[in-house]
């Protein structure tokens, strides 16, 4: 009984981690109960063996004792077998001895009855309660692997939110900072864009505007020239007066009809600028609104990548906690499959013990008639049974320990084996896990690293057409001192054809030829200054 007291007060079911896709808990759970329970049963047997044995012992020394007793008395009776006392003796002890083993049988029949049926029910009580206990225990370890695996699934699941919260913020904060970055190099270019337009159109307006007025002066010079010539050749007009006229006429038309010539070209040669430019910035907005139309479709395809992602962890979690609710019903099933089963087997082993009262009482009732004259025999019998009985079941609790420490060493075996398996599958999952961070990281820096080379690409073509714009706005500008040099050399040929004398046309001359030479300074002087401030502009 002490062993018994022992193995019931120990654990019931060893305690293993939980972790997640370790070993399957189930399983183990199962094979460690049954062995736990095999080990209890074995160790109740064990007590029961013994104290029937101890229960045989003491009745093999009281019936020694009543065996020496009797012999004693025959041993009397034999001293004086012909005797009238000795046979009235002899007649009365055998009665007596007969009506006393005859008590002494219905008695231990009783006993044994009622202890055979006290023990069924005691045996019948304790299955039940042990059935019960095993019920309620499995129900709560079932419960409590539920809500650990629930508790595990959330977590996880809170974890991959958490991590995809976090990868999505990070896109998010990357996707501001290079719409920040794009729209800042976006600004810049638009502000030098516009700087160099302004700037160009500003010198061409200067430049336009000098030409307008070295013109004007030109022509003002160049009426009064024409009236003081027409002054100073009122006296010779009476000679030449026809022929000068035609000829003075004729120039004039001339002349005229250059000038107008030249207005007119610089004049086609302004709106030809200003509609290249306007050219210009119709190409400068459709590309711009191309690389807002391409940056917002990578914007959508981002988007629908991360709904993607929270869809398929979202039915990860239904599928987990659908698995975890198949498992818990599979076991409370099996649960209640193996209950049923120990409460027939219960109930069958009561019955039986019912029947083997009855069939002990109906043995005893013929062992009455037969026991006296085979009562030495059946103690010689019994004794050797009982001594045969203590060797087998010593043997067999040799054999249950035996057996109950290989159980255990193959329990920590397995547990060791289930340990490892599960460590090592959570590493490779960590793993697994940090290469895909590492890959989604590496292709986030490989987008970003892309987007920045085609920015920064697209920053110096468009730099490219506004070093180009300024060399034909510089050409431009050459070309229109150019052609008012050769406006000047035409207005010189002019005056040179209407002068008179040298002493009369040298100081104008003089001042007219400073003019150009003054102008076509200024002009070189801005033309230089021109690409300088468009570096600057570029710096």
């Amino acid at each position: 009984m002490q062993g018994a007291g022992d193995a019931d007060s120990g654990p019931k079911v060893p305690h293993f981690d939980v972790v997640l896709r370790g070993y399957n808990q189930r399983q183990v759970n199962e094979r460690v109960t049954r062995l736990t329970y095999d080990l209890r049963t074995a160790a109740s047997s064990r007590d029961e063996a013994q104290t029937q044995v101890r229960k045989l012992s003491e009745t093999l020394g009281g019936l020694q004792r009543e065996l020496a007793d009797t012999r004693e008395r025959l041993h009397r009776l034999s001293l004086k077998p012909n005797s009238t006392e000795g046979m009235t003796e002899r007649v009365r002890l055998m009665m007596q001895l007969a009506e006393e083993e005859i008590a002494e049988f219905k008695r231990q029949a009783d006993e044994w009855g009622k202890a055979t049926r006290s023990a069924a029910e005691q045996y019948a009580a304790k299955t039940r309660g042990e059935a019960d206990s095993y019920s309620a225990e499995v129900r709560q370890k079932a419960d409590e692997y539920d809500r650990s695996v629930r508790a595990e699934a959330e977590a996880y699941a809170k974890k991959l939110r958490a991590q995809h919260e976090q990868i999505t913020e990070e896109l998010k904060q990357r996707r501001e900072e290079l719409e920040v970055k794009y729209t800042q190099h976006h600004d810049e270019l638009d502000t030098e864009y516009d700087g160099l337009r302004k700037k160009l159109a500003a010198e061409h307006d200067e430049l336009m505007a000098k030409s307008r007025a070295d013109i004007e002066r030109a022509v003002a010079a160049n009426e009064e020239r024409m009236t003081e010539l027409a002054l100073e050749a009122e006296a010779e007009r009476a000679r030449l007066a026809e022929e000068a006229a035609a000829a003075r006429d004729a120039d004039r038309v001339t002349f005229e009809q250059e000038l107008a010539a030249e207005k007119a070209a610089a004049q086609q040669a302004i709106k030809a600028e200003e509609d290249r430019i306007a050219r210009l910035d119709a190409e400068a907005a459709k590309q711009r609104d191309a690389l807002l139309a391409e940056h917002n479709k990578q914007l959508e395809a981002e988007k629908a990548e991360a709904a993607a992602l929270i869809k398929a962890e979202e039915d990860r979690i239904a599928r987990l906690d659908a698995e975890a609710a198949k498992q818990r019903d599979a076991l409370r099933a099996k649960h209640d499959e193996e209950l049923a089963a120990e409460k027939a087997a219960a109930q069958e082993l009561i019955k039986a013990e019912e029947e083997r009262v009855a069939k002990l009482d109906a043995d005893a009732a013929k062992q009455r008639e037969a026991l006296k004259a085979a009562l030495d025999k059946e103690l010689a019998e019994q004794k050797a049974t009982a001594q045969a009985a203590i060797k087998a079941e010593e043997d067999r609790i040799a054999q249950l320990d035996a057996d109950s420490a290989k159980l255990r060493e193959e329990l920590d075996a397995e547990s060791e084996r289930r340990r490892a398996e599960a460590e090592r599958t959570t590493e490779e999952k960590v793993a697994k896990l940090v290469s895909e961070a590492q890959a989604a990281a590496e292709k986030l820096h490989n987008d970003a690293r892309t987007k920045a080379e085609a920015l920064t690409a697209d920053a110096d073509r468009r730099m490219a057409e506004v070093t180009a714009r300024e060399q034909a706005a510089e050409k431009h500008g050459k070309s229109m001192t150019e052609k008012l040099s050769a406006m000047f050399s035409a207005l010189e040929e002019a005056r040179s054809h209407f002068g008179l004398g040298e002493s009369v046309e040298e100081k104008p001359a003089e001042s007219v030829e400073e003019k150009p030479a003054q102008d076509k300074s200024s002009q070189d002087k801005s033309g230089q200054r021109s690409p300088a401030q468009a570096g600057s502009n570029r710096r």
